[in-house]
């Protein structure tokens, strides 16, 4: 069907158009029939790598595999291998080998040296990355089959306190597993993260407290006998994160007054002969 989408659309065109041709005619009222002729060739199914190509085309993913599944024996022979979401977790100087397929070369010219450089687009298993190349890996890009899996040695390094992964070579899957083995150096995992840490806390109950208002109930003889100056006295040294209130009553009703300052609940124990509510 894709090989004869271009057939397609030109045979509506046309009947578009003599249909046009049609009801300006003699023969547009009689509500002529038009039969098109579609010369379709019977054609095979693509191969899975020409299906993957056109699925990560319109969808920006694979879904029904990945090029590499075909060279996974291959690939298991290559040492050092490490996935490019792994890059991350690699310590600073560590080498490590890249498996993937090149989608797209960018070439540039520098303005300084006037030499060629760019940037490759790379996926691997772990998802698609951009390499920058010079010349040396540009030329070497040129004499190979892009259309198959290519094996990049990669060292870590670190510009301007960003991560930087700097191609060293670039192999073919038959170079790449006569080449010396490499192991990658991952970053130590501290046994607890700092900012995993849980803070212990001390369950003394002489030192917790709540955070909830604390009411403290007085009658007008208590106001007459000066309590107000010291509560507020006590209050100086006794802090905390309550919220202290005042409630006057009398014989009919009463008044509850919301202060400002915030005290701790061990001021109960300095006016003990007071009411207190929670």
């Amino acid at each position: 069907m894709l090989e004869n989408i271009d057939l397609l659309c030109d045979k509506g065109r046309e009947k578009d158009k003599a249909h046009e041709m049609m009801s300006n005619s003699l023969f547009g009222e009689g509500g002529v029939e038009i039969n098109v002729h579609l010369p379709i060739q019977d054609k095979p199914e693509y191969d899975i790598r020409t299906l993957l190509d056109y699925e990560y085309e319109c969808m920006g993913i694979y879904i029904s595999g990945h090029p590499l599944d075909d060279f996974k024996e291959k690939l298991d022979k290559i040492k050092g291998v490490v996935k490019s979401v792994e890059l991350e977790d690699l310590e600073l100087n560590s080498t490590c080998m890249l498996v993937g397929k090149i989608l797209d070369i960018k070439r540039k010219i520098s303005k300084k040296t006037g030499k060629p450089f760019g940037t490759i687009d790379f996926l691997d298993y772990g998802g698609k990355i951009e390499f920058m190349v010079f010349e040396k890996h540009l030329e070497i890009l040129e004499g190979l089959n892009l259309d198959n899996p290519l094996v990049l040695k990669c060292k870590i390094e670190e510009r301007e306190e960003r991560l930087n992964v700097r191609i060293l070579e670039i192999f073919t899957f038959e170079q790449a597993v006569t080449e010396k083995p490499i192991e990658p150096k991952y970053k130590t995992k501290q046994s607890e993260d700092e900012s995993q840490k849980i803070i212990p806390l001390d369950m003394r109950p002489s030192e917790l407290d709540v955070c909830t208002p604390l009411c403290v109930v007085v009658d007008s003889s208590c106001v007459e006998n000066g309590i107000l100056e010291k509560l507020k006295a006590h209050s100086q040294s006794l802090k905390g994160k309550r919220e202290l209130r005042l409630k006057i009553k009398n014989d009919n009703s009463g008044y509850t007054f919301v202060s400002q300052i915030l005290v701790h609940s061990s001021i109960k124990e300095a006016f003990k002969e007071l009411e207190w509510q929670e």
